[in-house]
């Protein structure tokens, strides 16, 4: 009997060893699978209002976590703020009411000692009696708290918490807890550092498609000056290339056919001591003879008796007619009316002596205002070789008159030229205008990216020269514009810009450049530096100033700068270097906490360099955010793998 009793002992002890090496392997098996899981959302979400998600999900699978909340700690304010919050009792409100819900809290407590944290209800009224925490919220039946670490220093608190009495939380759940936290600081600056690249990416598309539109509007505006220049010269050869009148108009005809649809035009002459008007050139699908007739009330006269460029579609055609200010023919087919007519005067020095025409049917085309200004400008010089050969023309048909028709002709060359010359002036004020609007911004008249670096460069050359000269670039970069444009909207965006563009004018001398690159981004460049506190005061100045509220249609938005500022220095051979180093000191300042400057330091470049384990020490004096994610400290794989050993 005894060695019967003896072996069902040790078969029941051995039973018992199996059944606690089975459970170790369960929960071995619970850890890696977890961590696997959060590996792969930590490698795939795009942003972390989805990864907290994803890591309430996978630990719902292994321990009581339906009430489950994630705080990190802001150093900036020094508080612990909310990221994630899960709870079946109490709203998101409850933790929002209490400002000091988590700081004097039991997540406090946990975040005050750094270590985990397992209460029931009893014990947590105990604790509570001892004054060690405050109670906020509905209490729990158990609580757990687990500290979030990143390379020795804890940065939050990881929460699970159970209102059933009867469902708490084991010790092997408390390990997984812990095994979780371990990754997810890693995981957290995985996800951050994606998100930061891809805002980065979206930012400069932005810039770059801002940038390719200015390029093209320069160029289509440069084409439209080359264009005009063309014209003038063409117009120029008829004066003395064309034989006579009738070349002239062909030749007229041409021309405009390069700037606007002119498959139906005339010209016509007006006669002012008969009050006559002749077509002596017309082409027209319906009509290519049109015969003279007297002044009367059309959209010839129109033109004429205005001396303006008229547009007239259908619409102010009824207008017209029902104000009495133009008559048209009765019985007219529908199909052989305009829809659209354009027409500009012919002025020279001795007045309006004609106009020219050019008209659509069946909507084949819709005259614009950019129409009307073409053919005006088109015309004042056309109609200056039309009076010539017209008054050559009369030369031939009164040899009497020669002598008084030299000086005549004499008097309007003469004039003819002053009229050129003011054309060239004009022509001058026109590509000086052009050159002003290529190298400033439409919107907020500030120079733009082009004339900065341009400016930036001979700086940067000076400097090389005079070195005791130092110079400072300002990168800004306006916090919450996005939201402005999204509730406001983009008129409201625009004004907003506007008016910083004016702010900031007022915080730099005479001699500094302000400007602006694209979208939300401005740059200062101040020169003739005697020392480096004086960009400071002047990034103090900016920063002051976007305290202030923007506030419209009654509603009011808090914006502010990042402002990341560089100073010269030996080492700068090009202008993106400096542009580089100054956008680098611009995200720090806004990563930092947004509203603020940032001076440039060659570690804020340091994530170009391989992290290996000699060149650690670069790292140290950097902020925490400016730190490869990549990075695991020896004590943090040690303490991972000392964890897996003991479950597995």
């Amino acid at each position: 009997m005894e060695d019967s009793a003896t072996h069902i002992d040790k078969l029941e002890r051995k039973n018992a060893r199996l059944k606690s090496l089975l459970q170790k392997y369960k929960q071995s098996h619970h850890l890696q699978h977890a961590l696997l899981q959060l590996s792969e959302q930590a490698s795939t979400v795009a942003e972390l209002t989805l990864l907290y998600p994803a890591i309430h999900n996978i630990l719902q699978d292994y321990i009581p976590s339906r009430n489950f909340f994630v705080v990190l700690h802001n150093p900036v304010y020094d508080n612990l703020e909310l990221s994630y919050f899960a709870d079946e009792k109490d709203g998101l409100s409850v933790p929002l009411k209490y400002e000091q819900y988590f700081k004097e809290g039991l997540t406090g407590y946990v975040f005050k000692h750094g270590k985990t944290s397992y209460f029931t209800k009893q014990q947590t009224e105990q604790a509570l009696e001892q004054g060690l925490f405050k109670a906020f919220g509905t209490p729990a039946e158990h609580w757990v708290g687990v500290p979030v670490y990143r390379e020795q220093v804890i940065i939050g608190v990881m929460v699970a918490q159970s209102y059933d009495k009867n469902q708490g939380y084991s010790e092997q759940q408390i390990e997984l807890l812990e095994a979780m936290s371990l990754y997810l600081a890693t995981a957290i600056e995985r996800v951050k550092k994606r998100e930061l690249l891809e805002s980065e990416v979206k930012i400069r598309t932005r810039a770059l498609t801002q940038s390719n539109q200015a390029l093209n509007d320069e160029i289509q505006q440069r084409k439209n000056a080359l264009d005009r220049q063309q014209i003038l010269f063409k117009i120029s050869e008829l004066a003395t290339q064309s034989k006579n009148l009738d070349d002239v108009y062909q030749h007229v005809h041409n021309i405009i056919k390069t700037i606007t649809y002119a498959d139906n035009l005339y010209i016509a002459l007006y006669d002012e001591q008969s009050h006559w008007l002749s077509f002596p050139y017309c082409v027209d699908e319906f009509n290519d003879n049109a015969l003279p007739r007297p002044f009367a009330k059309g959209y010839s006269e129109l033109v004429l008796s205005t001396e303006k460029c008229q547009v007239i579609d259908s619409e102010r055609a009824k207008e017209l007619i029902k104000l009495g200010v133009v008559e048209r023919p009765v019985n007219v087919p529908p199909e052989r009316t305009a829809t659209s007519w354009l027409g500009a005067p012919l002025k020279t020095s001795q007045g309006v002596i004609g106009l020219i025409v050019c008209q659509a049917y069946n909507n084949k085309h819709e005259f614009s205002q950019d129409d009307c200004e073409l053919i005006t400008f088109v015309s004042h010089q056309i109609a200056n070789v039309i009076q010539t050969h017209l008054a050559n023309q009369e030369l031939k048909l009164s040899h009497q008159k020669l002598e008084h028709r030299v000086t005549e002709k004499t008097k309007e060359l003469r004039q003819a030229n002053m009229h050129l010359q003011m054309q060239i002036e004009e022509r001058k004020k026109i590509e000086q205008q052009l050159y002003h609007d290529a190298h400033h911004d439409s919107l907020t008249s500030l120079p733009n990216r082009s004339l900065f670096l341009t400016q930036l460069e001979k700086t940067l050359q000076h400097y090389q020269r005079y070195p005791e000269q130092q110079f400072a670039v300002l990168f800004i970069d306006l916090d919450k514009f996005k939201d402005i444009n999204d509730h406001l909207g983009h008129q409201a965006g625009d004004q907003f810009l506007i008016g910083v563009a004016e702010s900031f004018s007022h915080c730099i001398r005479e001699h500094d450049l302000l400007a602006r690159l694209g979208g939300d981004e401005f740059v200062v460049l101040l020169t003739h530096l005697t020392e480096q506190q004086q960009a400071q005061d002047v990034a103090k100045r900016i920063i002051e100033i976007m305290r202030k509220p923007f506030c419209m249609k009654g509603q009011c938005i808090q914006s502010g700068a990042s402002i990341g500022i560089t100073y010269s220095k030996p080492s700068y051979k090009h202008t993106d270097e400096i542009i580089r180093d100054a956008d680098a000191a611009m995200y720090y300042a806004k990563n930092a906490g947004r509203n603020r400057f940032e001076c440039f330091h060659p570690l804020l470049n340091a994530s170009n360099v391989q992290h290996d384990a000699d060149n650690m020490h670069h790292l140290d004096d950097l902020p925490m955010h400016f730190r490869s994610a990549e990075i695991i400290t020896l004590d943090e794989q040690t303490r991972a793998e000392s964890l897996l050993e003991a479950f597995g």
